[in-house]
């Protein structure tokens, strides 16, 4: 079972975070890279205060020195109801992708 607990701060990781593989090293230090380079494009999504969408850029954030910024998700039905391409990769099968988005519709 994966930690849900982030390295450095009290962060943890949202349950659907943790449906979806983790990017392997050698991608996450690419994309540290290309953050530390070019800066964080895309915000880390945050829902009831934990990771929802963004933790290899989280991470590499971390990794390449660079202040991570967050987004709150308001609503659950805008995750739910929404393009699941914008918080899936498209390496990720539909049986994950549909997953993560039942645990966060049902979470409460």
């Amino acid at each position: 079972m994966p930690k849900t607990k982030t390295e450095s701060d009290s962060l943890t990781f949202h349950p659907a975070c943790l449906a979806f593989p983790e990017l392997p090293d050698d991608e996450l230090q690419a994309l540290a890279a290309d953050i530390k380079k070019h800066g964080l494009l895309n915000d880390i999504t945050l829902l009831d205060k934990q990771i929802l969408e963004g933790r290899s850029r989280y991470k590499a954030c971390k990794r390449a020195g660079v202040k991570p910024r967050f987004t709150p998700l308001r609503h659950r039905t805008c995750f739910a109801s929404g393009s699941a391409s914008t918080y899936c990769p498209n390496r990720v099968n539909f049986l994950t992708r549909s997953a993560a988005l039942a645990r966060v519709w049902f979470r409460g």
